[in-house]
């Protein structure tokens, strides 16, 4: 059966590449995703927009989210996993390059279309690899030590954006270190491998 398949168990996995840049990308993602989202109203309101304005496109990023969910489950079903989380951080680190280019015309409704999509594909996609990568056999041991690197990720973000923003008076530096950091991230990414054929 699926349980008796090639498993590690939590000591191993945290002896291989694949955990910790799973946990790094982890991070990275957190990092970005709620420093993003605590400031994306300010943020365009600093590029012209109202606050309502800013708040109804927010809106839209997150009903975008909910279709992003069922087409990544579906879509993982029909291609490897791997190449579908790797799409999955593409998308990603794209929709941090978009930030940075909102102000020309059309470019915000792009990021929010693929920010949205995104962010919602990358929790169904991280138990699949997790699976992928180390078996299922000790997956919520695994799974679970790897939301460690969630928690700092999603604390700091929020600061080093609002830190940038009262030091520098714009939030171009921070965004700017988004992007870089989710271009590291999916090359990381990379080398992500099936870790008990090893």
């Amino acid at each position: 059966g699926v349980l008796e398949a090639p498993s590690l168990d939590l000591p191993a996995a945290l002896r291989t590449r694949s955990f910790w840049i799973l946990a790094v990308a982890l991070f990275v993602f957190y990092f970005y995703y709620l420093g993003v989202i605590n400031h994306l109203i300010a943020f365009l309101s600093d590029r012209g927009f109202s606050d309502p304005a800013a708040a109804r496109r927010f809106g839209g990023a997150v009903a975008v989210g909910i279709v992003g969910k069922l087409a990544i489950g579906a879509l993982a079903d029909r291609i490897p996993t791997r190449a579908a989380l790797l799409a999955n951080f593409a998308l990603v680190a794209l929709a941090s390059l978009l930030l940075l280019f909102v102000g020309e015309p059309g470019v915000l409704l792009a990021f929010l279309i693929v920010h949205g999509f995104a962010v919602a594909a990358e929790n169904v996609l991280l138990p699949l690899i997790v699976a992928d990568s180390f078996g299922v056999a000790h997956m919520a041991q695994i799974y679970g030590a790897l939301m460690f690197a969630l928690l700092p990720g999603g604390a700091l973000g929020p600061i080093f954006a609002a830190h940038m923003y009262d030091t520098l008076g714009s939030y171009q530096v921070a965004f700017t270190t988004f992007a870089g950091l989710n271009a590291i991230s999916l090359a990381l990414l990379c080398l992500v491998r099936k870790e008990t054929q090893s």
